[in-house]
C-alpha cells in the first residue's frame, strides 16, 4: 500500500486495545520517527490492521513527523506477545514488551532505593534531635 493511502486512513488509536482469542492484550502501540527518533502519537498514526489469523495482527502504517519525514511501517503482532517486521528482506520476531519489563524492574529498583534512602533519613533525623536534646539538656540550654 502506497503511503498517500496510509495517511489518508483512519487513525491506528481506533484500533486498540487488540484483543486475542487467547486472551493477549496489546493496549497500545508506539512508535518512534525513523529519521529524528522522536516518539509520534498513535492518534497520528494512520493505517489498517488486518488478520488472516486469529493469532496475528498486521499492522500497515504511516504517520507525519512534525520533523518532515514521513515514516511507513509495517509489522505483524502476535497473540504469543511477539512481534515481527521486516528488515534487510526478512521478518525478524522479538518478544513484545521486554523493554517495558525492563523498565518495569528497574523503576521498582528505584522505588525500593528511594524507600531506603527515607528511611535512613528519618532514623538519621531521629538521632540528631536526640544528640540535640541531649547537648541542650547537658547545657542548660531550654
Amino acid at each position: 500500500m502506497r503511503v498517500e493511502e496510509l495517511l489518508q486512513a483512519p487513525t491506528l488509536s481506533e484500533h486498540f486495545p487488540l484483543n486475542f482469542k487467547n486472551g493477549f492484550r496489546v493496549s497500545t502501540l508506539g512508535f518512534w520517527c525513523l529519521s529524528c527518533k522522536k516518539p509520534i502519537p498513535l492518534a497520528s498514526v494512520h493505517g489498517h490492521v488486518s488478520r488472516m489469523l486469529e493469532s496475528v495482527a498486521d499492522v500497515t502504517a504511516a504517520a507525519s513527523c512534525p520533523c518532515g519525514h514521513v515514516n511507513q511501517y509495517r509489522l505483524r503482532l502476535h497473540d504469543d506477545a511477539t512481534c515481527s517486521y521486516p528488515k534487510d528482506g526478512s521478518w525478524v520476531r522479538e518478544q513484545v514488551g521486554s523493554h517495558s519489563q525492563v523498565s518495569l524492574f528497574g523503576r521498582i529498583k528505584i522505588v525500593l532505593l528511594c524507600l531506603s534512602i527515607r528511611w535512613k533519613c528519618y532514623r538519621l533525623t531521629r538521632a540528631l534531635k536526640t544528640v540535640q536534646r541531649d547537648f541542650r539538656a547537658k547545657h542548660g540550654l531550654h
